[in-house]
């Protein structure tokens, strides 16, 4: 259940020994918008984690160096075009809150169903907005029950979007 993701036999020298060394390097269809103030890249590899079974183009069943051939349901799948998802793998700071005054400043705004702790404290990665930003694969960190997908804070009446977006 773990393996997909984790590994425990990488060198020691790793960044990072629990995450799976060998993600394919596939290119994504970025988000875009007229709008949008952050300059979003390639997923990262905190990102590319989910997405390598996400996308479609990596089997669950596939470790150990062998192909796989069960897929993600269809449903699950969001493919290589990202395009029309919530943007990932850009810096959320207090600068990008500025430039655009509908985010909150993520070293300011506090969240309750977090324990309280910031947005940068509790969602970001390295203050990278990345899939476990809203995600919660392992479901331990939110103090709140919470929605299906994973979601780390309920998403009733867009509380998790509204976590960070300044309606």
């Amino acid at each position: 259940m773990c393996v997909p993701c984790h590994t425990s036999h990488i060198p020691k020298k790793s960044s990072n020994p629990l995450w799976h060394p060998k993600l394919k390097n596939t290119s994504y269809t970025l988000y875009s918008s007229t709008t949008m103030k952050a300059v979003v890249s390639q997923p990262s590899p905190e990102s590319k984690i989910c997405l390598s079974c996400h996308d479609g183009t990596t089997a669950l069943n596939s470790f150990g160096g062998k192909p796989g051939s069960e897929r993600i349901k269809a449903a699950a799948r969001i493919g290589t075009d990202l395009s029309k998802d919530h943007p990932i793998s850009f810096r959320y700071d207090s600068n990008l809150a500025k430039q655009d005054r509908g985010l909150y400043d993520p070293s300011v705004k506090t969240v309750p169903a977090l324990g309280g702790k910031t947005i940068t404290k509790a969602m970001l990665i390295h203050d990278n907005m990345e899939c476990s930003s809203c995600h919660d694969v392992h479901g331990g960190r939110a103090t709140a029950k919470t929605a299906g997908n994973l979601l780390l804070i309920n998403n009733d009446g867009s509380a998790l979007c509204l976590t960070c977006h300044n309606k």
